[in-house]
């Protein structure tokens, strides 16, 4: 099973420094927002509140977000046309399932970079934009034979990607493994702990919970509070057969913010467990959220629609818009 989360996983990891937790990020947006009130012509100032932008499109999935980050990053492109600018056009269009356009902003970036400079994030956004479009091989093709070959942190990440959407769970795990071991050299915790939990989730979506265990372990020992961790820790207790504390998590989840995602997951273990009022609250819910997006303009919000309503078929509980 392709991983839900991805291509937005592909997209924090291609980032330039450690991903920040969506916690930090309206403390971020006052950051830079106050920064470049007395510093407009600061181009770096821009890529880092549009960063923040995105975060938050990441944590709310409210649209406005992603406009946000868009008027940021052209606002620094405008200022100069920088490598980092690029990439940060190119993960944006990935977030918004634009992948033809993150290749293109992936391209621009990857012809300012000198012939000595090997950025593993641009391969690291062009492996996830062609996964995107379903161009595994194209993807592979980009990236080292094996996880020991790679040679940092991105390039490592990207190549569990691929594997994982391959349906190579082991190699998977070994490449993000290797991933980890780059990020906890470089003492970066929250990134070591994103990929030790991206290799228990390719055992997860596998179906082998023994095996994510270790990863699972590890991984809480980085970065015990992400919610990509704590999302997989719901994974495996409805893998496992407990439904009741998947769904706990779940909802502790959308509580701190809300999720079209997980409100869809909390759906399906509401009904398993015969609580239609349970389930229709988060049925409802995921379809106002996706529907917002929709009239936003953000099309990457009809596939998952699509899937809601697909799994809502034969349910005793409908969106709200269908009764």
């Amino acid at each position: 099973m392709r991983r839900i989360f991805m291509l937005a996983a592909i997209a924090a990891a291609s980032c330039a420094s450690s991903p920040q937790e969506a916690s930090d990020a309206d403390a971020r947006v006052q950051y830079y927002s106050g920064r470049i009130e007395a510093h407009p012509g600061v181009y770096a100032l821009h890529l880092g509140l549009a960063q923040a932008y995105l975060d938050k499109a990441r944590e709310t999935h409210d649209p406005s977000f992603i406009h946000a980050a868009l008027a940021e990053s052209d606002a620094s492109l405008s200022l100069l046309e920088s490598v980092e600018g690029f990439k940060m056009k190119a993960r944006i269009a990935a977030f918004r399932h634009h992948f033809d356009e993150a290749l293109e902003w992936a391209a621009k970036a990857e012809a300012l970079t000198t012939a000595d400079v090997d950025d593993g994030a641009i391969a690291a956004l062009k492996v996830g934009a062609l996964l995107g479009l379903g161009r595994a091989d194209e993807a592979r093709a980009l990236l080292p034979a094996r996880a020991e070959d790679a040679d940092g942190f991105h390039v490592a990440a990207a190549l569990g990607h691929v594997y994982a959407a391959i349906g190579s769970p082991d190699l998977a795990a070994a490449a993000f493994a290797r991933a980890a071991a780059f990020a906890e050299a470089e003492g970066a915790d929250q990134l070591a702990g994103w990929a030790e939990t991206s290799a228990a989730g390719a055992y997860l979506d596998a179906g082998d919970a023994a095996l994510a265990n270790p990863h699972l372990e590890r991984a809480k020992g980085f970065d015990a509070d992400s919610r990509f961790f704590r999302t997989h820790l719901a994974e495996r207790a409805a893998l496992e057969g407990r439904p009741a504390e998947a769904l706990a998590v779940y909802e502790r989840l959308i509580a701190e913010a809300d999720d079209p995602e997980l409100r869809r997951r909390a759906f399906l273990l509401a009904r398993l467990q015969g609580d239609a009022t349970r389930a229709a609250a988060h049925l409802v819910a995921a379809e106002r959220l996706l529907r917002a997006a929709l009239d936003a303009g953000e099309s990457y919000a009809r596939a998952d629609l699509a899937r809601l309503r697909a799994d809502a078929d034969g349910a005793d509980v409908a969106p709200r818009s269908e009764r």
